[in-house]
């Protein structure tokens, strides 16, 4: 894995996610999300999202998720893994 060339990687994953796809693309979400347990009664339909991007960054149904209140209540508003942890220093992580 370290020899990935994982910037080159990523552009090359954000800019195939951002092309509009139709159909093909409703059906590559619903495989992905199917694939990675992503709870599809949470959020619009699928027909919404016209890409990717869209659907990656999609909003919940209100109510569904509330944000527990307090001004020291550390808060991560996402399903996701940390892939990388560590210091960053000029926008790189070192």
């Amino acid at each position: 894995m370290r020899l990935l060339p994982k910037n080159a990687l990523s552009r090359l994953v954000g800019s195939l996610a951002g092309m509009r796809l139709g159909g093909p693309g409703r059906v590559l979400m619903q495989t992905f999300a199917r694939r990675f347990g992503v709870d599809l009664s949470e959020c619009e339909p699928l027909s919404r999202f016209e890409t990717f991007t869209e659907f990656f960054a999609r909003p919940l149904l209100p109510g569904l998720r509330p944000v527990a209140p307090g001004s020291e209540v550390v808060v991560s508003p996402v399903d996701a893994a940390v892939s990388e942890a560590g210091v960053a220093w000029a926008g790189r992580l070192i």
